[in-house]
């Protein structure tokens, strides 16, 4: 099971996910 924590409004999301492995990665999604 994953987390993920979105962040931000607009066209600019950012995005926290953490995965079962503990890796923290940040990506910039464009909607």
């Amino acid at each position: 099971m994953a987390l993920c924590l979105c962040l931000g409004e607009g066209p600019d999301v950012l995005v926290y996910s953490l995965d079962f492995g503990g890796h923290l990665r940040m990506i910039k999604r464009v909607q």
